[in-house]
């Protein structure tokens, strides 16, 4: 159920690909889709953490001065019980060896759809800064009255990488489902 895009390249300012039948472009100082899943993904009938969606970004897409945006909205069980998301980067399609950049721990019997966001500044080639850290659960990089922003070493972004969001449940019988996911790139250069 976890798709992907294919290989993107670079054509000297412009970077262009085709990700599952769509042309993407990511133009320098732009704000380009680099990446999108709609398909709806949910998590198994028990609480292990499970990666739903993925996203791969190609070498040369993102460099230093660049900012991410990563997006994801959920249908989740109403009820006090947590349902856990999180956004990890990594060399590979996988959550063994990935590092964290974002979470959002939700709960509340009024809460069926949810969503968790961040913007994340480049600071050079294995470096992000985490603007309210990669552990603290908010749902927005902005806003959040709280948590401390702090840089995040991660794999080589000019190699390429992989945006991957989890989700996993403090009860087997509630639902969680990834509606929809997506990638942005903001160019400085």
């Amino acid at each position: 159920n976890i798709t992907g895009n294919t290989s993107i390249v670079t054509l000297g300012t412009i970077a262009t690909g085709i990700w599952n039948g769509t042309i993407v472009t990511a133009e320098k100082g732009g704000n380009k889709l680099v990446s999108k899943n709609y398909t709806p993904v949910s998590n198994a009938a028990d609480t292990a953490e499970l990666l739903l969606h993925s996203h791969q970004i190609a070498a040369a897409i993102v460099g230093a001065g660049d900012m991410l945006e990563i997006y994801s909205s959920w249908l989740e069980t109403a009820s006090v019980f947590n349902k856990t998301y999180r956004f990890y980067v990594n060399t590979s399609n996988t959550l063994v060896g990935a590092t964290l950049i974002g979470t959002l721990i939700s709960s509340g019997a009024a809460i069926a759809v949810d969503s968790i966001q961040r913007y994340i500044p480049v600071i050079n080639d294995t470096t992000f800064e985490m603007l309210c850290g990669a552990t603290s659960s908010y749902r927005s990089s902005f806003g959040t009255g709280g948590g401390t922003s702090a840089n995040v070493t991660v794999p080589s972004v000019s190699a390429g990488f992989w945006i991957l969001i989890s989700g996993q449940k403090a009860i087997a019988g509630e639902t969680l489902t990834c509606r929809w996911s997506m990638v942005r790139l903001n160019k400085t250069s």
